[in-house]
């Protein structure tokens, strides 16, 4: 089962069954359909962190927050670059 939970509520509001396990990123996109995403959080695993699904929730003007843990390694460390600080390359200064 995929559901939607409202946990301020403490309720699901919307579940669907995936048929079989690992193909809960195929029925998510129908699954939020079922709702208004306005000023909603949408939150997942790793597993959600797809740009199609992403954009879906930015669309509906919703905003949406993927878990990433170590068990996803190479996409974890891609994520950790994105937040580094930017480094100056020798000879290359700041615009003032």
């Amino acid at each position: 089962m995929l559901a939607l939970y409202h946990p301020q509520q403490g309720v699901v509001v919307a579940q669907m069954n995936v048929e079989k396990k690992g193909r809960e990123i195929t029925f998510a996109p129908s699954l939020l359909k079922q709702i208004d995403l306005r000023g909603v959080v949408v939150s997942g695993d790793a597993m959600f962190d797809r740009r199609a699904l992403s954009l879906k929730v930015i669309q509906a003007h919703g905003d949406y927050l993927w878990t990433v843990k170590d068990n996803e390694a190479l996409l974890r460390q891609d994520i950790e670059v994105l937040f580094q600080p930017h480094r100056k390359r020798a000879g290359t200064s700041a615009w003032n």
